[in-house]
């Protein structure tokens, strides 16, 4: 359960021209993920890398648990953990290295959708409010009903409020986005604050802070490079 737990948390997880992009690839940075839940405080880091040539990320959790998270743009997730030698397989769009922030903001050096029209999502409606702009999206059939539509806001046209509803109209999940800062030409949120109500008067708070963000020749390239090995035992969720 705490694998599972672990994973689901990671899964989730920002850095404008190509030529811009080219000379900052590889980027890694220390992802720190702070998860409150019934009043219980659960600490988690990585070192996160992303390669926008490979198509493709790396996250090194070192805290509470070791273990390695691959991910690719199809959505396959691979988590291997060494001491077991054990490799977890997941397989959704939803958890395409596409739809991770991070990677979204490094790879397209935009911020307009967040990734949701990437996902399926199709644009309902938009309306403005002085400096802010609201969108209204439709979910991909393979969402619903968890989730049926979701609100997009953007506050000077950056984002800084996505929720998603459910079919009974209710917020299933919503996440902020702040502390931005110009990271290889391209304005990221290296802050993102979410909540995921799991039930009616419960919730799950989770706050993941990106910090210490290197780029280009200065990543460490074995954790981009590093390879689950072929006798790992394979489970499948």
């Amino acid at each position: 359960m705490r694998k599972v737990l672990l994973l689901s948390t990671a899964i989730l997880i920002i850095l404008g021209s190509n030529l811009a992009l080219a000379q900052n690839d590889p980027i890694s940075a220390s992802l720190t993920i702070q998860k409150a839940h019934k009043g219980k405080l659960v600490n988690v880091k990585a070192n996160v890398y992303y390669s926008i040539a490979e198509r493709r990320m790396v996250a090194c959790y070192t805290y509470p648990s070791n273990f390695y998270m691959l991910v690719n743009e199809t959505g396959e997730v691979r988590a291997y953990y060494p001491e077991t030698n054990q490799v977890i397989l997941n397989q959704n769009d939803f958890f395409s290295a596409n739809t991770d922030v991070f990677y979204f903001f490094i790879s397209q050096g935009t911020s307009s959708d967040v990734g949701l029209k990437s996902v399926g999502f199709d644009l309902i409606s938009s309306r403005f409010e002085g400096n802010l702009t609201i969108t209204r999206w439709k979910a991909p059939v393979n969402l619903q009903p968890q989730i049926v539509e979701a609100e997009l806001v953007l506050e000077n046209y950056v984002p800084i409020y996505l929720a998603y509803y459910n079919d009974k109209n209710e917020v299933s999940n919503k996440t902020f986005y702040s502390n931005y800062k110009t990271i290889g030409g391209v304005v990221v949120p290296t802050r993102v604050t979410e909540f995921a109500y799991v039930a009616k008067n419960d919730s799950i708070i989770s706050r993941k802070d990106y910090t210490n963000i290197v780029m280009g020749n200065q990543v460490n390239r074995s954790f981009l490079d590093f390879k689950i090995p072929t006798n790992a035992k394979v489970v499948k969720k």
